[in-house]
């Protein structure tokens, strides 16, 4: 799998692989991405997340999305070398 990590605001987050089905040892598991437990996050303050990819394909990094918080958008989202 490829190596992913996160930070949010500059702490390491643990990631666990996400999966369309609860039996891992499946053969027909997919895999769908990435899993971050944020409810550390406190609402209402403005945090900065930090996502290492490898190399991706153009149009492969579709976003990051939260789970059960309101909708947030931003406009700032750079790619760095």
């Amino acid at each position: 799998m490829k190596r992913v990590t996160l930070k949010v605001d500059g702490q390491t987050v643990p990631l666990k692989p996400a999966y369309t089905t609860i039996v891992r040892n499946n053969p027909k598991n997919t895999f769908t991405g990435w899993y971050a437990d944020l409810s550390n996050v406190r609402p209402g303050v403005e945090h900065r997340f930090e996502l290492k990819l490898p190399k991706l394909a153009e149009g492969e990094f579709q976003g990051l999305f939260p789970d059960t918080v309101e909708a947030e958008y931003t406009s700032e989202v750079a790619a760095t070398q």
